[in-house]
């Protein structure tokens, strides 16, 4: 059976407007109009677009979702929002007994620096669950967010996976 967290990432992806990518390894750039970066889709991974956000999926209880963060305009408001964020996340991912992993702290992904921040809570099947979320910016002025979810029972089958997607993180060529 399908944990709810499953269901929660299926409502949120599949509706009318949304349409699933070849099951292959892939290049999406973010956003689509304008990239500022890039990311490697593993194998077996589904791409989704869904009003201006992008969904990359496994085939398990997990996710990874790429959204520009309009309100942050300096490292300051990043780090200090970060928690915010999370909440969001957890409440989108109807995550309850949250609780704090590994706190704020700096990260450096490729020509990007920012913040990450490790959560973990329980699904609403009472699974235990953790979401990442890592906020960052090449220029310190326009800020993005990678959101992390994976359930504890598909960590180690999405681990190598998900690491891969996250390192991936590269300026595209006409931000330069």
């Amino acid at each position: 059976m399908r944990s709810k967290l499953g269901c929660v990432l299926y409502l949120l992806l599949v509706g009318p407007f949304i349409s699933l990518a070849p099951l292959r390894a892939e290049t999406v750039s973010y956003p689509d109009k304008d990239p500022v970066f890039s990311v490697e889709v593993p194998d077996g991974w589904h791409v989704k677009h869904d009003k201006g956000a992008v969904m990359l999926v496994p085939r398990a209880d997990a996710a990874v979702l790429l959204q520009h963060v309009s309100d942050v305009k300096d490292s300051d408001a990043a780090k200090t929002g970060l928690s915010s964020l999370a909440k969001s996340a957890a409440k989108t991912f109807s995550m309850k007994d949250t609780a704090v992993v590994t706190a704020p702290n700096s990260i450096k992904l490729g020509e990007f620096q920012g913040f990450a921040a490790e959560y973990k809570g329980k699904d609403k099947d009472g699974e235990d669950a953790f979401w990442q979320v890592i906020i960052f910016s090449r220029d310190n002025d326009d800020y993005y967010l990678m959101t992390v979810v994976c359930s504890d029972k598909d960590d180690k089958k999405t681990a190598a996976d998900r690491d891969a997607i996250v390192n991936s993180v590269k300026a595209t060529s006409d931000d330069e």
